[in-house]
């Protein structure tokens, strides 16, 4: 299933991706044939209508062109069906019916464009009702015409005419890069700022390095996937998972949590009282999104209006919120802290600036910095810089971690050294220790963070709700397992997300079965390419499974946890829920029903 090449040049889409769009056509024009029919059926020649020959004569043109159309699309609809994903050869004739299309559609415009003038220009001694359905007739068709260009458009790749063997030179790498660049910035909608620069050619230049090469379209990701699916469907991964029986070099890496043990007990506890911070921090979008019905009644008693402008002695201590300080209205409403606990809340979304908040929890007795996941752009761009970079730390050799999650968790630790004060209010609150949760993005964030301020405040605690696979190395992973716990939901893809070699089992699947598709010399590898440095989870890892799903509306699922080894995520479990799986409410819930499951365990109740 290689990309469409026509005109001398790849297109992004597959030789077999047109048969909707040539039957859809086809079933369109048909349509319009029989509708054009009626019309030349009602309008015979003694119409009371001037102009009824001129109709007449653009009406016979319509038949001609819309047959001809009707016969092209059909065969490419018929023809892109051809064949299989293995062979392309049945296809091969399909970019000839793909030209004779485009040639008519010059005739197509022609005609369009006067029967717009006709109707519109030269028709006003016919009957308006008629008139009007000819013109929507014709409107129709001109928003056909211009989808049809923007689809073209679209599916134009700027890179297309490279060399199709795959032989580039460093010219035509500089222009992938170019292409790449302009592409994320374009995306972003962000200015040619210098400060972005350096970010967005680094982003380019490992776009083109991935990309360049590899000669596929997003159908054959999406065939990829399903094949992969189908494939661990058949095999005995899923149930492994499932069961606790998954091994990894003849050794168990997943053990079941024993709640008769006092660490256990406390693990549990912990992740799922602090997970209710770290859903705080994605703000009032996500409140709004998880609390349809009862948000507002629950916002508007902590909203701020004209905060932004109102100046007052018991000014919020909040950077970056909007007028009526809605995140901290969200702050308070999802983690019910009184006003005087939320010491710091920063809502600037910029390159490597992650929002975050700092609270305490008296109930705990803690200082919560708690580090808000993806949900812009900005934090797809920190994502996406994923090359490893270099960490400082006593005692460990080749510390190394995302770069663009690492660079973030920099800036909050400056953030709270210079502007929050995080060293006096520890010391302003004796007996009270460091915790330090995010999830997703913020949970890498959170887990690098605690590792640069261990020094410092070396009793700290950190709970990373699903964090990315490709986070730190295996020197610098197992070091963080005294620091960190991270918490991982039932197929969530993020956790699984690691560009290694031992990390690109699912990846491996999908090349023989594409390649054995024909589609193209182009291979994975150059993923593989850009860093001989394997990235993985951070710290403890505590897998929740559902064990027994809702049978009814009015039963709750069951869950059971698991210790599991960072081996246990080398590979992609492509299933349905595995995006679903990754949103934080999916965890919250999940720890907080397998909490309900041993309630003898617990003296405390814990409300998310």
């Amino acid at each position: 299933m290689p990309a469409l090449i026509a005109f001398g040049r790849r297109w992004g889409i597959g030789s077999d991706d047109l048969v909707c769009f040539g039957l859809g056509l086809a079933a369109i024009h048909i349509f319009g044939i029989v509708f054009f029919g009626i019309i030349y059926h009602l309008h015979d020649r003694n119409y009371p209508c001037p102009s009824i020959s001129v109709l007449h004569i653009f009406l016979i043109g319509v038949f001609v062109i819309l047959s001809c159309l009707i016969i092209l699309e059909l065969a490419i609809g018929i023809i892109s069906s051809r064949g299989t994903i293995y062979n392309s050869r049945p296809r091969r004739s399909l970019r000839y019916f793909l030209y004779f299309r485009l040639l008519l559609m010059l005739p197509e415009l022609t005609w369009t464009a006067l029967g717009t003038y006709w109707t519109f220009a030269d028709s006003s001694d016919c009957p308006g009702e008629d008139i009007i359905v000819v013109r929507a007739a014709i409107l129709a068709n001109w928003c056909l015409l211009f989808i049809f260009l923007v689809m073209a458009y679209c599916l134009f790749d700027p890179l297309g005419s490279l060399p199709l063997d795959g032989r580039f030179g460093q010219e035509e790498l500089e222009r992938a890069q170019r292409v790449w660049e302009r592409r994320c910035r374009i995306v972003c909608c962000c200015a040619q700022a210098d400060t972005d620069g350096q970010a967005y050619s680094e982003l380019g230049a490992l776009f083109a390095s991935v990309f360049l090469n590899m000669g596929t379209v997003p159908s054959d990701i999406a065939a990829g996937l399903v094949l992969v699916h189908r494939q661990q469907e058949d095999s005995q991964l899923l149930a492994e998972i499932k069961n606790g029986s998954l091994t990894r070099n003849n050794k168990l890496v997943m053990n079941p949590f024993d709640m008769s043990r006092k660490e256990d007990q406390m693990t549990l506890w912990n992740l799922t009282h602090y997970a209710n911070y770290a859903k705080a921090a994605y703000g009032w979008p996500f409140y709004v999104y998880h609390n349809m019905i009862s948000s507002q009644c629950s916002l508007c008693q902590y909203y701020r209006c004209c905060s932004c402008i109102r100046k007052s002695r018991d000014d919020l201590p909040v950077v970056g919120d909007n007028c009526c300080s809605c995140n901290y209205a969200s702050i308070r409403a999802s983690t019910k802290l009184n006003r005087e606990d939320i010491l710091y809340a920063r809502y600037i979304d910029k390159d490597y600036e992650l929002p975050f908040f700092v609270a305490i929890d008296r109930f705990t007795k803690s200082i919560v910095v708690s580090i808000r996941g993806t949900l812009s752009l900005h934090d797809a761009l920190t994502d996406l810089r994923a090359l490893p970079e270099e960490i400082n730390i006593d005692g460990v050799e080749d510390a190394y971690a995302h770069s663009g999650i690492c660079n973030s968790a920099r800036k909050i630790k400056i953030l709270l050294e210079q502007e929050v004060g995080l060293g006096s209010i520890m010391n302003n609150y004796r007996g009270f220790k460091l915790v330090i949760v995010g999830h997703s993005l913020g949970a890498g964030a959170a887990a690098i963070l605690s590792i640069l301020l261990e020094s410092t405040f070396p009793e700290l605690s950190c709970y990373a709700y699903s964090p990315p696979g490709g986070l730190m190395s295996i020197p610098l992973s197992k070091y963080s397992q005294k620091l960190v716990t991270s918490a991982i939901y039932r197929n969530d893809l993020v956790p699984s997300d690691n560009e290694n070699d031992s990390g690109n089992s699912t990846v491996e699947e999908v090349i023989p079965l594409l390649t054995a598709a024909r589609v193209g010399s182009g291979s994975f590898g150059a993923i593989r390419n850009v860093t001989d440095i394997d990235l993985f989870l951070p710290g403890r890892i505590v897998h929740v499974l559902e064990d027994q799903p809702s049978r009814s509306c009015g039963s709750k699922p069951t869950y059971k946890a698991f210790w599991s080894d960072f081996t246990a995520f080398d590979a992609l479990l492509v299933t349905s829920g595995m995006i679903g799986d990754h949103f934080p409410d999916g965890i919250c819930d999940a720890l907080l029903h397998l909490m309900d499951q041993y309630p003898h365990n617990f003296d405390t109740e814990i409300t998310i």
